[in-house]
């Protein structure tokens, strides 16, 4: 819901690590369908990633689910 300071909060967080800080796109890692192909745009931004400490990713919508191959890839985590 609105108004709760995320964004907010995101910016002062990412005015203090500065580059080591990056927004993210839903696209980057949000699953678009049963195959879960990763965009060329997508590939671009998680490059960008590197070196990066702390992404902000805006709010999803109602239903949008995290493609574990990606995240897990990003993170290091099994």
């Amino acid at each position: 819901t609105g108004n709760n300071a995320k964004s907010t909060k995101f910016e002062i967080i990412q005015s203090m690590l500065g580059p080591f800080s990056k927004a993210l796109s839903r696209s980057a890692i949000i699953r678009t369908g049963k195959k879960d192909k990763v965009t060329a745009s997508a590939t671009t931004e998680l490059n960008g990633l590197l070196g990066c400490r702390y992404a902000c990713l805006a709010e999803t919508a109602e239903g949008d689910c995290l493609n574990e191959e990606i995240v897990k890839t990003i993170t290091g985590g099994d």
